[in-house]
């Protein structure tokens, strides 16, 4: 057999000397070498990774070697590839010591071999289990779900979410959400719990706000916050509790509860001053645990404002009533919609609903009413068993109303901020 003088030329024939066409011996593949081997090179790397190396002895010569690959002059030496890939190859090729012509087949079959060795057993497709520490950050972001956006613990068992989170990481196991509610939750209650208590034991003193409400479930709760500056100069605020309430709203149980919050953060003597509504028996339970105590501004404005409109009771309630309507009647609302659609409107707009305790949520109600004049009008105009529309003077005191209501609604705003002190406002 002739000898060759590069390395290339051990895995490749010359079938057309004329066209410089040659035939890869592994997979039998045409490529030609008119000018230079590097597609020959490359063919061997990509498809059957050996990779030939770049420092061959006879490098010099590759320009002659292409011409005449099988000119028996040249020198014997070859390239040998890098890899250790390669090396067991021509080891098992050349022990063979076959003709030419079934060089071919020997060499497919010895890297193939090779190739078996080198392939990733099943164990390596196998999940790998996610570390302690990977475990618990994921959790912990998950709690997020439930603690920032209040999502039902029970969506960890719907299976579009556990499909999600299985495309986002496979080796991450959802707890079910007797996990997340009976160890997750608490665990992490107690660990804010603690640097909660660690931040306010460097407190010397703070200014305390409380207010008592009931629910749409006619069940009472209580909340207690207080507010101070810390050692950077910085305005704190933190909920030490908000809980169930469920004795009778008198002076001696509020002041009570009170006590027992302020106890449990060791705060009993830290507290210079209160700030609360303006019930009687808020106040009395503050001044019964001898705290200094001031009426919430926002909650004045409130009963102020509130006492003004019922110089109008009888308007508000009439546009309560058509709000009320198109709110609970499926074909009002439709009507409504289409009558926006129709008129020009791309994202038609519902009415407001006020709450009978908060005197800006009827001045929400009444600027969206006004802000929605032709559709309302237009819309009442065309159903059956409608409220009573207003009247053009009293479409013109409602937008009387919103200027007057106005610089309470910006005052009210201004005041209702924890980031900035607004006593002295």
């Amino acid at each position: 057999m002739d000898k060759r003088t590069s390395g290339i030329w051990s895995y490749f024939s010359v079938i057309d000397q004329t066209n410089k066409i040659s035939k890869c011996d592994i997979c039998l593949k045409r490529y030609s070498f008119k000018s230079t081997l590097t597609n020959l090179k490359k063919h061997l790397a990509g498809v059957h990774a050996i990779k030939m190396s770049s420092n061959s002895s006879t490098n010099h010569n590759e320009s002659e070697s292409i011409d005449n690959p099988d000119n028996p002059t040249h020198s014997t030496q070859t390239s040998e590839p890098s890899s250790s890939l390669l090396s067991e190859t021509n080891e098992t090729a050349s022990s063979l010591n076959t003709p030419s012509s079934s060089n071919a087949f020997t060499i497919m079959q010895a890297s193939t071999s090779i190739l078996k060795k080198r392939q990733t057993s099943v164990v390596g497709y196998l999940p790998k289990k996610l570390s302690v520490d990977a475990k618990k950050k994921l959790d912990q972001t998950l709690l997020k779900l439930f603690v920032n956006d209040f999502q039902p613990f029970k969506v960890v068992e719907d299976s579009g979410f556990k499909q999600f989170v299985k495309i986002l990481n496979p080796n991450y196991e959802l707890p079910n959400r007797h996990t997340i509610s009976k160890e997750l939750i608490p665990a992490m209650y107690e660990k804010c719990l603690g640097e909660m208590k660690s931040l306010t034991s460097t407190v010397e003193s703070a200014c305390l706000t409380t207010d008592c409400w009931t629910s749409r479930n006619n069940e009472s709760f209580m909340a207690i916050t207080i507010h101070f500056i810390d050692t950077e100069f910085e305005l704190k605020s933190i909920l030490l509790e908000c809980s169930s309430f469920n004795l009778n709203h008198t002076g001696h149980n509020l002041a009570q509860e009170i006590e027992r919050i302020l106890e449990s953060w060791e705060l009993t003597k830290k507290i210079t001053f209160a700030v609360s509504d303006n019930a009687y028996n808020i106040k009395n339970a503050l001044n019964n645990l001898s705290l200094k105590n001031m009426g919430c501004f926002a909650h004045t404005m409130n009963l102020i404002v509130q006492s003004a409109l019922t110089l109008e009771e009888d308007l508000i309630n009439k546009t309560k009533n058509i709000v009320s309507h198109f709110r609970k009647s499926t074909v009002a609302n439709n009507s409504f919609k289409t009558y926006q659609l129709n008129n020009g409107i791309k994202n038609p707009k519902k009415l407001i609903q006020d709450v009978s305790t908060r005197w800006n949520s009827t001045y929400y109600m009444v600027c969206r009413f006004v802000e929605l004049e032709t559709s309302i009008r237009g819309t009442l105009g065309l159903l059956n068993n409608a409220p009573e529309n207003l009247r053009p003077e009293e479409w013109t005191i409602l937008k009387d109303l919103i200027k007057v209501l106005k610089p309470f609604e910006e005052s009210t705003k201004a005041i209702s901020g924890q980031k900035y002190m607004t006593a002295s406002l």
